[in-house]
């Protein structure tokens, strides 16, 4: 006697037992971001609503089992559902290393040795001076910096030709506000704006499409404090979506350039409006993709030493270069003024780094120089060890593209901003995502976290940020001293046309200010805390201050 044939929910419930049985013999990665790579690589959602990783990676054995059966035995297939050609693509995606040349060789060990002296500086000012103070010394510190900038509000404005793509301030200045503004925009002209009055001092005409990367040469104060200070060779750094880098100095061809007649002998100089143009010192030309539409430079970024320059750009690479053949490290001191004369500038690319899978937009070098963070349009960001060439980290947890970055003044946290509306915190110690933070109601276009005086993080405050009214000018080691105000909130700008101050102790945003009637590009803070620039889409550029 033959046994019945099963019935339908018997068929079904082998065949369910079945399919679990295969599922479970299904390799897929452990790494929540390798399944969401993996699931990337197969044009699924990367995550859906509520799903957590384990359902992460039950959803990409489904994903995976759906299409091995697909095959129906046609060719082998990998784990991720891939054929052969596929296998041979990603191998040729794997990350690699090539020996390295005598003279990046050379760079990295000058790197290391830089590094690790300002490492110990900041250590010893940690051990001497920063572990005096209570937590409610900090608590104080930061509520009183909390009602500063509450009171920040729109002092004036000035018109430019096209958007303004990236405003910036020079960061050379130890015990006060600097003089000037640099302010880039879509017309290839690059403007030093006198603060806080917005008058053109200079004009570096040199480039033939938009502005993109702009930076102050870490030793550039903008103007000379005093007649007998030493020039400095290099101020700044400009690029265009022409593919060009030029190097400008804006020292002051004469003395009737500064405004030296103030009564008071401590008063500050000012500069006088100029109708004549500079023209760049150097100019230099990456190796980049021969398309047009893949030469823009994406972003720009001085090494703290002032011997590097890191240039990313729109053809998904970023390139090291040295400005002096040999690299002269300067020896770190206190005093701005006391740095020597650097050598005639002599551009070498050092290395090219294949960064990410899209263009780059932002690179910034840790406070002690030891680390690079690079952010792209692929929604990840990478930090690389500049004394081995390795990346150290990944950063994947944006949904859109990272338009910015920026270190903490402590040098092992990072925040990244996002069209997606947030801000990631990184602990780069403890290798993860440390906190996320909703700064704009749409994308994120550009994040400042506040460095104090000289932004050499700790550091600052060896330059007079500790103790202090104001920002901080203090000595340094005397009574009623104050923890340094460096690193106590974040400043950033948004496609939601406003400004925004937040807390990265508690994430609590602090005070949004309006006054763009377009997308806000980009935003900084001087080191003393009293004023912010600002550019946008509505082709102004803003400047904030304290009401009183």
């Amino acid at each position: 006697m033959s046994n019945p044939p099963p019935d339908a929910s018997t068929t079904l419930a082998l065949a369910n037992l079945a399919r679990d049985r295969a599922l479970r013999t299904i390799a897929v990665p452990t790494s929540d971001p390798d399944v969401r790579a993996a699931l990337r690589r197969l044009a699924e959602p990367i995550t859906l609503f509520g799903e957590d990783p384990s359902l992460r990676r039950d959803r990409l054995r489904r994903l995976t089992l759906a299409r091995q059966e697909a095959q129906e035995g046609d060719g082998d297939v990998d784990m991720l559902g891939g054929t052969p050609e596929d296998e041979e693509e990603k191998e040729k995606e794997e990350e690699f290393y090539t020996e390295a040349g005598p003279e990046l060789l050379d760079a990295r060990k000058s790197i290391a040795r830089w590094s690790l002296k300002r490492s110990a500086r900041a250590v010893a000012f940690q051990r001497n001076i920063e572990s005096a103070f209570t937590i409610e010394d900090h608590r104080a510190v930061r509520n009183g910096v909390k009602e500063e900038l509450k009171g920040f509000e729109l002092w004036g404005s000035q018109t430019a030709p096209r958007p303004v793509s990236v405003v910036r301030f020079p960061n050379g200045y130890a015990n006060r506000s600097p003089d000037v503004l640099a302010v880039g925009d879509w017309s290839g002209e690059v403007r030093i704006l006198s603060v806080p009055d917005l008058e053109t001092w200079r004009s570096l005409r040199g480039h033939q499409d938009k502005i993109r990367g702009l930076a102050w040469h870490p030793q550039s104060r903008g103007l000379l404090d005093s007649k007998d200070l030493k020039k400095q060779p290099l101020d700044i750094a400009t690029g265009g979506s022409e593919g060009s880098v030029h190097l400008w100095s804006l020292d002051p061809q004469s003395d009737e350039d500064v405004d030296m007649t103030a009564d008071d002998s401590n008063a500050k100089p000012t500069p006088k409006p100029q109708s004549n143009d500079l023209t760049p010192l150097h100019t230099i030309q990456p190796p980049l993709d021969p398309d047009p539409a893949s030469r823009a430079i994406r972003s720009l970024s001085f090494h703290p030493s002032g011997e590097y320059l890191a240039i990313a750009s729109e053809d998904t690479t970023f390139h090291l270069y040295s400005l002096h053949q040999p690299p002269t490290i300067p020896t770190i001191s206190l005093s701005p003024s006391a740095s020597s004369t650097a050598p005639p500038l002599d551009p070498t690319n050092l290395a090219t780094h294949d960064a990410h899978t899209h263009a780059p937009h932002t690179l910034t070098f840790s406070p002690n120089g030891s680390l690079l963070l690079s952010g792209g349009a692929d929604a990840h960001g990478r930090i690389w060890d500049l004394r081995t060439g390795r990346t150290i980290m990944l950063l994947s947890g944006h949904m859109r593209e990272i338009h910015s970055s920026s270190w903490a003044p402590d040098g092992f946290r990072a925040i990244t901003g996002s069209a997606d509306g947030f801000g990631i915190l990184w602990d780069v110690r403890m290798v993860r995502e440390w906190a996320r933070l909703p700064l704009h109601n749409r994308g994120v276009t550009d994040t400042i976290w506040f460095h104090g005086n000289g932004r050499e993080g700790v550091l600052g405050a060896m330059n007079g940020h500790v103790g202090g009214n104001g920002g901080g000018d203090g000595e340094g080691g005397g009574e009623g001293q104050v923890p340094a105000k460096a690193g106590t909130f974040i400043l950033s700008a948004g496609f939601d046309k406003e400004l925004a101050f937040t807390s990265p102790d508690d994430g609590v945003p602090i005070k949004r200010l309006q006054g763009h009637n377009g997308h806000v590009l980009s935003c900084d803070v001087t080191g003393d805390g009293k004023w912010i620039g600002s550019g946008g889409y509505d082709r102004t550029v803003k400047i904030w201050g304290v009401s009183s």
